[in-house]
Order: structure tokens, then C-alpha cells, then sequence
């Protein structure tokens, strides 16, 4: 099966693969993108985006339901095996994917460009123990990897809560944007 996810959006195709309790691997392209949801007897149990194993399975799920654009294959072939699967209901994933996008919208605004790099202020003033264990994760990936992109791909939370953690170091002066 495949076809343009711009004539049939992703979140209808899960459900149909979901309902008929499909095994396989779908392959969603986009012009910048590839992304693989695989499944068995329709339910989640990985994904991911350019086969980059850094970024959370369920963390690409989000993001490639926010696609608008591109082709869809269905390869019922394909039953790889992962180190780390997920179990998620097609349901439970939509729910969710459609208040992160909601919260994400909103923050979209404040947030820097993907391209911003975010540095520590110097001298950092705030004290560091005022952080929590979550704002200590965040920050240490900003040091080391600067691009608010990458941050956002490397950090284990949801796009949203790293989002939100970003822009409270931004505020609280931990973190400024160049």
C-alpha cells in the first residue's frame, strides 16, 4: 500500500492499521525526512526518524504526526527487532500527539529558532540547585551541544516539556540565545 500522506494523513492510516491489526513497517518521506513507524498486530512498538536511534521511539511518532507533506509505504515485510520497543495503542498515541501540538503551538512563539545556539551565561548567577533534576538535563545538553534542534532531539523528555524546561532556563538567566 502507499499513497501522499497529504490525501491520506497519517493519524487516519494508523487507525486503519490499528482496526485491521497490521504487521509491519510504515514509511512515511518527506523532502527532508524518512520515518518508520513499525508495528505489530496493529499496535506501536517503534519508530523512528532518519534511523537516528538517539531520538525516543515515541518521541518521532509525535513529530512525524505533525508531517503535512510527503509519501506513504506500507512494507508488511518488515518485523525488525529493537533493544528497546515500545507498547502503545494507535488511540493513546493520537490522544496525545494532538495536546502536545496544541501545547507546542503555543510555545512556538517564545521559542528560538532551531538553528539558535543557547550558551550559559557567563557568569552564571542563578544558583544551580534552585534546578530540578529535569532543568539539570536540559542544561547540560545546551552546554554540550549548543543547537536549540539538537536539544531538543537528544533530550529523553517530549518535545513539549524540553520546550518548556528551554525556555524557563532562557527567563531564569541560565541560558541566553545567540
Amino acid at each position: 500500500m502507499s499513497g501522499s500522506i497529504d490525501e491520506v494523513p497519517l493519524p487516519d492510516l494508523l487507525q486503519l492499521f490499528s482496526t485491521s491489526k497490521k504487521n509491519g513497517a510504515l514509511v512515511v518521506r518527506t523532502e527532508e525526512d524518512v520515518g518508520r513507524i513499525y508495528l505489530k498486530k496493529g499496535v506501536i512498538y517503534y519508530a523512528t526518524i532518519n534511523d537516528l536511534d538517539e531520538i525516543p521511539p515515541i518521541k518521532c511518532i509525535f513529530r512525524m504526526l505533525t508531517w503535512q507533506k510527503g509519501l506513504f509505504d506500507f512494507d508488511p515485510q518488515d518485523s525488525k527487532e529493537f533493544d528497546k520497543p515500545v507498547e502503545v495503542s494507535v488511540q493513546e498515541i493520537l490522544m496525545e500527539s494532538l495536546r502536545q501540538l496544541d501545547e507546542l503551538n503555543t510555545l512556538r512563539e517564545q521559542l528560538p529558532a532551531l538553528s539558535a545556539r543557547l550558551l550559559l551565561q557567563v557568569p552564571l548567577l542563578p544558583p544551580l540547585r534552585d534546578l530540578t533534576h529535569e532543568d539539570l538535563d536540559v542544561l547540560q545538553l545546551a552546554h554540550n551541544f549548543c543547537k536549540l534542534g539538537t536539544v531538543l532531539d537528544k533530550s529523553q523528555a517530549t518535545d513539549v516539556d524540553t520546550a518548556r524546561i528551554v525556555l524557563k532556563l532562557i527567563e531564569k538567566n541560565y541560558l541566553r540565545v545567540e
